[in-house]
């Protein structure tokens, strides 16, 4: 009984030992464990750090990008055959419209070779809110802003607002630049009524798309000279509705459009214009028939002009690259008692080396210019160069 009695005694004594380094051990197991919890909290911790600082530098890179500008070039030259001498072409005059020595020629003034522009583009999104478009016009003797406005982003009630100076949506062509113009030269009747850049203003717009149809309202400062040249602020408006609709194999666009303004005689211009444009893409390599027509009324201090013309314009494009087309241009109407024998024919064909550049072949019959008093057709042959460089954003 005894050697028992010591026995059990030794067993729990070997065993109060082992239990004091099991807990020794565990306290040990726990700051190990202490220890890890923390460094894993820690590179938690750091890596948390490091993917909001990575989702930061990400933002701020997209951030960056977005407000980037887009930056496009384009350059358009040209070589040029005119059956009339520099210096008296400079002086015409069209009866109603251009008074000599005050044409504006901007493209191809002289036979031979003209370099015509170089058209710098600036397009960037600057907030949610807005984007900005800026255009300048550099020619030989100097460079102009062409275009520079903000349009909204952000449209409520599907209305967007464009604020600055800029071609005014007038009619169809009016919008455009030279160099997308089915042809080198502004149509005649927006020659005489606009200039050869079309309406361009200082103002605001506002454009909202309802289904098929957009309306378009501008407020402009009216300062055309040659339909208003008003020196009195908001002194021309412009009222316009589009249509545009597609079918399967085309496309139909029309529009009316009505802009009234102040002149230099401080009297009323009234214009009024219609437009109708088809184009099919199932013919050839696509077809596009386009024709406007614009009626003036301008009251001066001692008459009222009455006024009207129109154009159309067929182009055929044989491939993707090659096309052709005509254009006939006319006065219908020069009331009171002014010259209404006034017409333009073109004929142009195309070739497109590739996206970013055209050359363009065109024989024009002018029949719409006096030199001295007296009517003289023009017979003119030019070849055109156009190179765009970059993204043009304003017109896509």
């Amino acid at each position: 009984m005894k050697k028992f009695l010591l026995l059990l005694i030794a067993v729990f004594s070997f065993a109060t030992e082992d239990i004091e380094e099991l807990k020794k051990l565990l306290q040990k197991q726990n700051a190990i464990i202490e220890n890890l919890k923390k460094r894993v909290d820690f590179l938690e911790n750091e890596h948390k750090k490091k993917m909001v600082e990575e989702l930061d530098l990400h933002e701020h890179k997209q951030e960056t990008k977005k407000n980037l500008p887009n930056l496009s070039l384009i350059l358009n030259s040209s070589a040029l055959y005119r059956d009339i001498s520099n210096d008296l072409y400079k002086n015409y005059s069209i009866p109603g419209f251009i008074d000599t020595t005050t044409a504006d020629i901007p493209y191809n003034a002289n036979k031979g070779f003209n370099f015509n522009y170089a058209e710098f583009n600036i397009h960037s999104v600057v907030d949610d809110l807005f984007d900005a478009d800026a255009i300048f016009h550099i020619s030989q003797d100097s460079i102009e802003i062409a275009e520079a406005y903000v349009k909204t982003i952000y449209q409520p009630l599907k209305v967007k607002i464009k604020a600055g100076k800029f071609k005014s949506d007038f009619g169809y062509i009016n919008r455009f630049h030279q160099h997308r113009y089915n042809f080198t030269y502004i149509p005649l009747i927006y020659e005489n009524f606009f200039g050869p850049e079309g309406l361009n203003e200082k103002g605001i717009g506002f454009l909202n798309n309802v289904e098929d149809f957009t309306l378009v309202g501008e407020l402009l400062q009216g300062e055309n000279e040659q339909s208003f040249g008003s020196t009195s602020s908001f002194a021309l408006f412009n009222f316009s509705l589009k249509h545009k609709k597609e079918f399967e194999d085309f496309k139909l666009l029309s529009g009316i459009s009505f802009a009234r303004g102040k002149n230099d005689s401080l009297k009323y211009t009234d214009i009024y214009g219609v437009y109708l444009v088809l184009k099919n893409e199932a013919l050839f390599q696509g077809v596009t028939w386009q024709s406007e027509f614009l009626y003036r009324n301008k009251e001066l201090t001692s008459k009222t002009l009455n006024q009207s013309g129109f154009y159309t314009e067929f182009v055929l494009k044989f491939q993707e690259n090659i096309g052709a087309g005509l254009r006939y241009g006319a006065i219908l109407k020069n009331e009171p008692d002014l010259e209404e024998n006034l017409d333009k024919y073109s004929a142009m064909v195309f070739y497109k080396p590739s996206a970013n550049s055209r050359v363009r072949f065109q024989y024009l019959k002018d029949r719409s210019k006096l030199f001295n008093g007296v009517k003289k057709d023009i017979d003119e042959f030019l070849v055109e160069l156009n190179i765009a460089i970059g993204t043009h954003f304003h017109q896509e």
